[in-house]
């Protein structure tokens, strides 16, 4: 690669014996990453800070999706999970 400084690391998620469960998806500011068996995170893009961890009702089994504006998770159940929207202040922040 001609241009490989642009492929260095940025920063490392720390996943305490979790996994990821897929491929993160990319928002305007952030990453929503499934996590197994832990539900979603979420993560600042430029930083890798840990924002928000949004627990998922079960394991989170594949790539979130966007579907009309809403983040759509699939579980290992089959069934799909819709990221709540939550405000702000109720935020968790790690």
């Amino acid at each position: 690669l001609e241009d490989a400084d642009e492929f260095k690391e940025r920063w490392q998620l720390a996943l305490s014996g979790q996994t990821i469960a897929g491929r993160p998806l990319g928002r305007e500011e952030t990453l929503v990453v499934p996590v197994a068996p832990d539900g979603i995170w979420i993560v600042e893009k430029e930083s890798g800070e840990l924002v928000r961890k949004v627990k998922t009702p079960g394991t989170c089994a594949g790539d979130p999706l966007l579907i009309e504006n809403q983040v759509v998770v699939p579980l290992a159940d089959g069934s799909l999970f819709f990221l709540p929207d939550l405000p702000e202040e109720e935020n968790n922040r790690e």
